[in-house]
């Protein structure tokens, strides 16, 4: 008759491959995670220069005869918006806000694209003209060669013999004009003529250009939407006209609309109320010379 018992060293036997598999198994996993390390260290370095690419492509502020400040805060650790300026001539300078759809690697590889192109000393682009300079941009960078990427754009062109801005919009936020009233010194902000389609999109557009109106002493301030598309706290994201209301209230009351703007954005950061990329550009002018 056959014992079912097994024998000792059958178990033992048993006892010890199993071991063998489990410390096999942890020095498997301690390898990985030491890839992973090393994986993640190298990502991180690549961003940080990549960040740091996006960042050296901002120019400094202009302060002169014309003025332009700025702010960029990307979501992550790199974004995807772009903002920037070029002197064309003594009396006309472009300047320009751009915004990618999301954020991340891939938004920040297409701000960088149309960034260069905007900077670039090229002949096959007017600069002068903003209907020229946004077709050409739509054609470069279609979002069937981006990873579906599309984006907004606005660029203007200031005169100052005019005392003119001549501008193009696709799909950007309306930018707000401040001017002083003719019978006072008193300040009125109001909102720039909305745009048309974003870029990327649809192979041709219909680009529209439009002048306003740009007294010495006036300011511009453009901005992304990631400024006033707040989170609320169990509602929906804030709105363009939220945000216009607030500041015209804050102007009527004497405060610096500039400020203002640099004030909301920085409590809204410090509650946690922003998600997205944030970029804000102001454009005065002033008596010089």
């Amino acid at each position: 008759m056959k014992s079912s018992l097994s024998h000792p060293a059958s178990s033992t036997i048993q006892s010890d491959v199993g071991l063998s598999e489990v410390i096999q198994l942890q020095q498997e996993l301690l390898r990985t995670r030491e890839k992973l390390v090393k994986a993640e260290k190298k990502l991180r370095t690549e961003f940080d220069d990549a960040a740091k690419y996006v960042r050296r492509m901002l120019p400094p502020p202009l302060i002169g005869r014309e003025m332009i400040d700025w702010k960029f805060q990307p979501a992550t650790h790199i974004g995807g918006d772009g903002l920037g300026y070029r002197r064309i001539d003594d009396d006309q300078i472009a300047f320009y806000v751009l915004d990618v759809a999301g954020h991340g690697l891939g938004s920040a590889l297409m701000a960088v694209t149309a960034l260069e192109m905007l900077r670039a000393h090229s002949k096959a682009i007017d600069f002068r003209r903003p209907a020229h300079v946004v077709e050409r941009l739509n054609g470069f960078l279609q979002m069937k060669d981006h990873a579906g990427k599309f984006l907004s754009v606005w660029y203007g062109v200031y005169s100052h013999l005019e005392q003119c801005i001549t501008y193009a919009n696709a799909g950007h936020p309306s930018p707000l004009l401040l001017t002083r009233e003719e019978t006072g010194a008193g300040l009125v902000l109001t909102k720039t003529a909305p745009g048309g389609a974003v870029l990327g999109v649809f192979s041709e557009i219909e680009v529209h250009e439009t002048p306003i109106k740009f007294p010495i002493g006036s300011e511009l301030f453009l901005f992304t939407d990631g400024l006033y598309e707040t989170r609320g706290l169990g509602q929906q994201h804030g709105s363009y006209n939220e945000f216009l209301h607030h500041l015209q209230a804050r102007v009527s009351a004497g405060h610096p609309p500039y400020e203002s703007i640099l004030l909301w954005l920085d409590e809204a950061r410090g509650q946690g109320l922003i998600d997205d990329d944030v970029t804000l550009l102001r454009f005065a002018t002033q008596r010089y010379g």
